[in-house]
């Protein structure tokens, strides 16, 4: 594990999982936050410091003065849904150069990125500003020759502590209090779910293999198989026991959807990273902590 980890995006969804992780494994961590941020996941957590970034981006420097910054990962996104193009860059683009062009190059060894599946179709309209966006940032810590850089590529992660308004906690809610009937659409499209502590055990990996690897990585970060969206709902309708009416085709799929995607993990595998999860086990650890 490295010296001193700065982690961007603590307060979201993967980042409080990888955060509590992080502390578990008796990591020196610093967390970067907006005086925005809602702290709500992460507030009984423990054993780390936290840094507030103003809205210029004007005291990064101060940061890094406060802290010998061995690491980077990078969590913190924009999915561009309702906000300007300029709101993205800054997020995703201008935000992560400035922290590496503040950082002291003596100290700062490594930068991990979180890129997602979406970027592996650039013809996808839906993001389109995202997608744009982290290739840019992706092009650019490529050209970095005196940075160790790991790239990891996510699948469809889902998992406990996830915003409600995501398809597959939205869904398992809905199910749990056996709502009358539930309107899907036709939900042939597959997406290669994996859960969340299985990406944070991905984020451990790379961090604990270093000296193997290359100056720029890609990790795609998946089980490596794909399955419908609707046989994710109905084993989810199966596991929870739920009354539901299940209606698919009843709305409208998304235009130009994205009909298949999976990972090439193979690059994970080599270092040791296996997923533990199957969607059936995952499903019933987060429903029993549902209830």
């Amino acid at each position: 594990m490295q010296n001193k980890i700065l982690l961007t995006g603590a307060t979201g969804f993967l980042g409080s999982h990888l955060l509590k992780r992080l502390i578990a494994t008796g990591a020196d961590v610093v967390i970067l936050i907006r005086e925005t941020s809602n702290k709500e996941r992460i507030k009984k957590l423990e054993g780390f410091s936290t840094f507030t970034i103003n809205q210029q981006l004007s005291n990064i420097d101060a940061l890094f003065e406060m802290y010998p910054i061995d690491t980077i990962i990078h969590l913190a996104t924009d999915y561009g849904r309702n906000v300007p193009y300029s709101s993205v860059l800054e997020s995703n683009v201008l935000l992560p150069i400035k922290l590496i062009e503040s950082a002291d190059k003596h100290k700062l060894n490594l930068f991990v990125n979180t890129d997602s599946f979406f970027s592996k179709f650039s013809n996808y309209s839906y993001l389109r500003e995202y997608i744009m966006s982290k290739k840019i940032l992706t092009d650019h810590l490529k050209s970095l020759s005196d940075l160790q850089v790991f790239n990891l590529q996510l699948e469809h992660i889902y998992g406990e502590l996830d915003s409600e308004t995501k398809f597959f906690t939205s869904v398992m809610k809905r199910m749990l209090v056996n709502e009358k009937v539930i309107e899907l659409t036709e939900g042939n499209q597959k997406r290669d779910f994996i859960y969340v502590l299985d990406v944070v055990d991905a984020y451990i990996a790379v961090l604990t293999n270093t000296k193997a690897l290359g100056q720029y990585v890609d990790f795609e970060v998946g089980t490596g198989n794909s399955l419908s969206v609707m046989d994710l709902v109905l084993k989810i309708h199966q596991i929870t026991e739920s009354k539901s009416e299940l209606l698919f085709g009843a709305l409208t799929g998304k235009i130009n959807e994205i009909q298949d995607s999976k990972a090439n993990n193979l690059s994970l595998r080599k270092i040791g990273w296996n997923p533990k999860f199957t969607v059936e086990t995952a499903i019933k650890r987060i429903v029993s902590l549902e209830k």
